[in-house]
């Protein structure tokens, strides 16, 4: 009797409510986004001094739409007048010809920090998996929420978002983040569409994301 080798299905991982869908991992195919949440701390904007930040466990996303790195540098225009007291920025008129004085030039402030817009649009295949995106989008929300402290009188620091993609090697990485705004459409079908269950049947997930880090030449030449 003949021996065929037929190709299998691979075998679903499923790993509860940490991965969305619950099928994302499979066998080689390891492409994923990774979101971890840590308390703000002095180690989040001065790790060279206090350490770095613990980021433990966090959530599985399919990778984004788009993986955008936009790198910014903040220059301002000055004159000389700024930088010398009394010295007027001169001008005139030669011949009927009008000039004005040429002592401008550009001067280098300090790296921007850089901006991230991650958006998904995310379909559960089952009642399961309603209810476990449910639950990952209320952490996310309140995550990038602030928390009462001091018998209600004043705010903690919401919490810091560590994302990552996977694979990695030939994209590239993100510092600690402040979650700027969590976007969710529950009308990401193109218009309102529900399971039995009353769970949306597509949703649109959009965060924006600020780092608290700034990027050094060094660092980026390391990749």
């Amino acid at each position: 009797m003949a021996n065929f080798n037929f190709p299998t299905q691979p075998q679903k991982q499923n790993s509860g409510g940490k991965v969305f869908p619950s099928d994302l991992l499979q066998g080689d195919r390891q492409y994923y986004t990774t979101l971890s949440f840590t308390d703000y701390s002095f180690s989040s904007f001065l790790p060279q001094f206090f350490g770095g930040l613990n980021f433990a466990g966090g959530y599985k996303l399919p990778l984004p739409k788009r993986i955008n790195d936009v790198n910014s540098q903040l220059w301002s225009e000055v004159h000389a007048s700024d930088m010398v007291p009394g010295l007027m920025q001169m001008g005139g008129s030669v011949g009927g010809v009008s000039f004005l004085s040429a002592l401008q030039f550009m001067t280098y402030q300090r790296p921007a920090y850089k901006e991230h817009e991650l958006q998904w649009t995310l379909s559960a295949a089952n009642r399961e998996e309603s209810d476990n995106l449910k639950e990952m989008i209320k952490d996310i929300k309140a995550s990038s929420a602030p928390s009462l402290t001091g018998k209600g009188t004043s705010y903690k620091y919401p919490k810091i978002c560590q994302v990552s993609f996977n694979p990695g090697e030939y994209l590239f990485k993100l510092k600690p983040c402040a979650v700027i705004s969590v976007a969710v459409d529950y009308t990401a079908a193109g218009g309102p569409s529900f399971y039995k269950s009353g769970a949306p049947t597509v949703i649109g997930l959009s965060l924006r994301l600020k780092e608290i880090q700034l990027w050094t030449r060094e660092e980026l030449m390391q990749g």
